[in-house]
């Protein structure tokens, strides 16, 4: 209430509560998953986009970075701007994973000095779950860290999905394609 807020996205996702008329919405550019070198060249975009939207339109405006794109999260190195951080995947540490680097690789090693100084300058970070807070602790180190680590905020979330319904095992289409209706399913829906 009485903030002005503007939304830098590459998809907005409707949802039962539309967002309110008070919110600015910027589409860049949607994310493209279809190759590693399509994913990487559609973050560069967004970030650099946004980068250029927030010093010339925001640059007094507090910031709320989303670490999809990953490379969201340089964007304070660059602005000077107060900043709160919502950690949904943590990279490096997903290329080290995924073997794509080596934890001693130059990009590894200066990636996680970025998130060190980043985090411990965040007004606040938020996360998913306890499991990625201990993640994200492990980045926030020195005189600090004690004060930095109850800054992490642990907020599950949640949202409005009414549009879901229930179909009958017997209607369900995904069943009969994969031909599953007389087994007991277990789905995972995520990524």
């Amino acid at each position: 209430q009485g903030y002005k807020c503007t939304l830098v996205t590459g998809y907005l996702n409707p949802r039962d509560n539309p967002l309110s008329e008070r919110v600015t919405v910027h589409k860049f550019n949607k994310y493209d998953r279809s190759s590693t070198p399509k994913r990487l060249i559609t973050w560069l975009i967004f970030t650099f986009r946004a980068l250029l939207l927030l010093k010339s339109k925001y640059l007094s405006s507090e910031l709320f970075l989303v670490t999809n794109p990953p490379f969201n999260v340089f964007i304070p190195l660059f602005t000077g701007q107060s900043y709160r951080v919502l950690v949904y995947d943590m990279y490096p540490d997903l290329l080290v994973q995924a073997n794509i680097f080596s934890p001693s690789h130059w990009v590894v090693k200066t990636w996680t000095k970025i998130n060190q100084k980043i985090f411990l300058n965040a007004k606040c970070i938020y996360t998913l779950s306890r499991g990625m807070k201990t993640l994200v602790s492990q980045y926030i180190a020195g005189e600090n860290s004690k004060t930095k680590k109850n800054a992490i905020k642990v907020v599950p979330v949640w949202t409005g999905n009414s549009f879901f319904k229930n179909v009958k095992k017997i209607d369900n289409e995904f069943l009969k394609k994969y031909n599953l209706e007389h087994k007991f399913v277990v789905l995972y829906s995520g990524n």
